[in-house]
């Protein structure tokens, strides 16, 4: 998924960590600076680090692993979406 940032829970889903571990695991990529902390709870990275771990997801990851971190981060936005009336 290409997005220009990815909320706290979003990533939390994609990486399968409770949001606590995830935000731990986020701003220690902060600070060694190939991530920025856009927003409070926001994250970003450049996009030739983003290439490059798609590149080495692709690579190094089984598909069944790529589509369950998906489904996972699909999931939370389905959750998170405001419900429409009907």
């Amino acid at each position: 998924m290409d997005a220009p940032d990815i909320s706290l829970p979003a990533a939390a889903a994609l990486l399968d960590l409770d949001p606590r571990h995830a935000e731990d695991l986020l701003e220690s990529l902060v600070d060694a600076s190939p991530l920025d902390s856009v927003a409070p709870g926001r994250y970003d990275c450049q996009d030739l680090v983003r290439l490059y771990a798609r590149a080495c997801a692709e690579r190094d990851e089984p598909p069944e692993h790529r589509d369950a971190a998906l489904s996972r981060r699909l999931a939370t936005a389905a959750a998170s979406s405001p419900r429409r009336p009907r």
